[in-house]
């Protein structure tokens, strides 16, 4: 009877002592970590119960899961559009910050600019041979291109600084593509939310490089709507008619001010870059109302 008993017994420890080694344990009569957390219990080597403090996984695995899931995070897709005039694709999607993120590609150009609630952007452009990125914040526009960076303060009303931008940018293969796609954009009379995002860029672009004319034809075409005489009857206001008649009053600030100022282009300047915070901060209301798939 004994004989059969421990027959019985034997290929139940070997189970138990490969389940253990499983786990990179072995059976030891003195107690390891702390599974007492887990309310679990274990025995000693001669069968006695008691508290197992390392019957938990261990440590280091756990950490590395979870770091492995915060960095692996869902994502939310961007928001894709084409226009076939222009050869562009848009994305647009949240950045980091709060900021929005609005991207496209034309050939061998990528745009990326990216807006934050106040108006402030950066937008970089880039070719295979050519990277341009200019800043624009309501302290100062700065451009950076091939290692060289020039700085606009709005305080310094004398300074060399636009002539040293135009010279950096007068070759500038990715600026002359970026300024290529606005215009047919405009042509096009795209005014969808990513297209507007590129055109209102294309007002520094064209100040940086010597187009004086450039924020007040584009500061027009971006208040077109708002300035209709035409108004849809029995509908109410959504997100985007909201941010068309922005665009209209920016652009009458925008007017009134430059009036103000006429003669002095240093302070025209400042008129214009005023605009553009403005309708950066208008676009990116009209992102956050929208919601756009965010």
């Amino acid at each position: 009877m004994k004989t059969a008993e421990r027959t019985g017994v034997w290929p139940m420890a070997l189970l138990v002592v490969t389940i253990s080694a499983g786990f990179g344990t072995v059976a030891r009569a003195e107690p390891g970590g702390g599974a007492s957390a887990f309310g679990a219990m274990s025995c000693r080597a001669d069968g006695s119960p008691m508290a197992r403090a390392d019957a938990h996984l261990p440590a280091k695995p756990l950490a590395q899961a979870r770091q492995s899931s915060a960095v692996h995070k869902v994502q939310k897709a961007a928001q894709v559009t084409r226009n076939d005039r222009a050869d562009v694709t848009f994305e647009v999607r949240p950045a980091t910050g709060g900021a929005v993120e609005v991207s496209g590609r034309s050939g061998e150009l990528q745009v990326k600019k990216t807006v934050q609630a106040n108006g402030d952007t950066v937008l970089e452009l880039s070719t295979p041979t050519d990277s341009v990125r200019f800043t624009v914040t309501g302290q100062a526009t700065s451009v950076a291109r091939g290692g060289t960076t020039v700085e606009l303060s709005r305080a310094a009303s004398s300074s060399d600084g636009p002539n040293r931008i135009r010279r950096l940018l007068a070759d500038s293969a990715a600026m002359l593509r970026f300024r290529g796609v606005n215009a047919a954009l405009i042509d096009a009379e795209d005014r969808s939310p990513a297209s507007l995002a590129f055109i209102a860029s294309d007002a520094v672009a064209g100040m940086l490089t010597g187009d004086v004319g450039a924020p007040r034809r584009i500061a027009r075409f971006m208040a077109a709507p708002g300035l209709s005489k035409v108004r849809r009857a029995a509908m109410v206001i959504d997100c985007f008619t909201l941010m068309e008649q922005r665009m209209a009053d920016a652009w009458t600030d925008y007017v009134g001010c430059v009036a103000s100022v006429l003669g002095i282009s240093y302070w025209q300047d400042l008129c214009a870059y005023r605009w553009v915070l403005q309708t950066e901060s208008y676009w990116f209301s009209f992102i956050g109302c929208s919601g756009f798939n965010f």
